[in-house]
């Protein structure tokens, strides 16, 4: 690691004949970089050996404060003259205070592997280009990008992206469109063939067009835009295994928020978080056939019943081994369609505050293996027919306060 001095420290000129470095290299406080031609002095296109490079301005900068005209124009120009050999495999730029990446961002690295922007806040555009060996990109806080469009894939090739595996979106409050089937020169480009894992977080704005990329197979979405549930945003997922939603605000009185879920036939979990808007079950999940894991926790007002009209549909879940209810204020009991999960495995009850009864129908949970109960403080009693669970091999229950005596079978 590197840490650039201030006036009598140790300026970036130092590193002008550190040629030998191998492996990687942290440059930190490039803000105390006053002139440009200090960072062509460090000259870093002559250390042949250099893989992984991070580049860093000021972490504790105030984001209220205006930088003046003149000092971002000299971020810009370090930047700029602190341009890499391309035999680079890491690249990670942080707290960038420029307005524009260097033009050396858009030149060929044939072995960048791993590209992380974090905090580029006055970036409106990434002219990334062509990335033929890019398997991780990590963007961040970037607050001015509003969309992510045709130059930010570049001119060339078939494919854009065509090694990219993780993709993660986190903090840009401004981000409207991600347009996943740029055009160019009149056609539209396959892009992302190898993307499998997507972090969509704080991006409340943001919508996809045409659709999510159909590659991906674990989709996480934080505090995102309700529009990315929709049938539009999910049709081509057929190869998603993972989804994890968290703190969406797409109500279930408007099926249009959740009816893409109905597409995600691969699917083997779902966990679904401080959805707050959500009052009952998605009718998109009920019956995917692969579904194993049901991860439901602090959605206060959630339940689990079904609409009344569907209550005549098969038995839901036909598959799921896991389900979790935690801290489910509007839980008061569970639903009968609980007891026809002839697949489940391990059930968790956790944190919720009306539940009062557990049903009968639970004696039909003939691959039951584990029972997990805590925190109910209304639940005064257990059925009886908890002794026809065969399966059974683990009941842990705490904080049942209400709870006076244990069926006979249990004691």
């Amino acid at each position: 690691m590197f840490i650039v001095a201030q006036e009598n420290g140790r300026p970036i000129v130092e590193l002008q004949h550190l040629n030998s470095i191998r492996g990687g290299l942290a440059i930190k406080n490039l803000h105390h970089v006053k002139d440009p031609n200090e960072a062509t002095q460090a000259n870093l296109r002559a250390k042949t050996r250099l893989n992984c490079l991070m580049l860093e301005w000021n972490e504790g900068v105030d984001e209220e404060q205006e930088p003046s005209s003149t000092v971002v124009e000299v971020a810009a120009d370090v930047l700029e003259k602190l341009q890499p050999r391309r035999n680079l495999r890491e690249l990670d730029i942080r707290y960038y205070i420029g307005t524009r990446l260097p033009n050396w961002m858009s030149s060929s690295f044939p072995n960048l592997v791993q590209l992380t922007m974090w905090d580029l806040n006055r970036c409106e555009h990434l002219p990334l280009g062509q990335r033929l060996s890019l398997k991780h990109l990590d963007l961040r806080k970037m607050h001015a990008m509003r969309r992510i469009g045709e130059e930010f894939y570049g001119d060339g090739g078939d494919i854009t992206f065509p090694s990219l595996e993780k993709l993660t979106l986190l903090d840009m409050p401004n981000l409207e469109k991600w347009h996943t089937e740029p055009m160019m020169a009149g056609r539209k480009m396959a892009s992302f063939p190898c993307l499998t894992n997507l972090l969509i977080q704080s991006c409340p704005k943001l919508e996809v067009q045409p659709y999510i990329p159909c590659s991906v197979g674990t989709l996480k979405m934080i505090s995102c835009n309700q529009m990315l549930l929709s049938a539009g945003s999910l049709a081509g997922l057929s190869k998603l295994r993972y989804l994890y939603i968290h703190r969406c605000g797409a109500s279930s009185s408007s099926s249009r928020w959740w009816d893409g879920l109905q597409y995600l036939t691969a699917l083997e979990y779902i966990g679904i978080s401080q959805c707050d808007e959500l009052t009952c079950l998605p009718e998109g999940i009920i019956c995917l056939p692969l579904l194993e894991t049901l991860d439901l926790k602090r959605n206060k007002n959630l339940s689990l019943d079904r609409e009344g009209r569907k209550q005549q549909q098969p038995t839901p879940f036909t598959a799921l081994r896991y389900l979790k209810m935690e801290e489910a204020d509007m839980l008061t009991a569970l639903p009968g369609w609980v007891g026809g999960l002839t697949s489940l495995q391990n059930l968790q009850i956790v944190d919720c505050p009306n539940l009062a009864m557990l049903p009968d129908s639970l004696q039909h949970l003939t691959a039951l293996q584990e029972l997990h109960i805590s925190n109910l403080p209304k639940l005064a009693m257990l059925p009886d027919s908890l002794q026809r669970l065969t399966a059974l091999q683990k009941l842990k229950m705490s904080n049942l306060h209400q709870l006076e005596m244990l069926p006979d079978s249990l004691q």
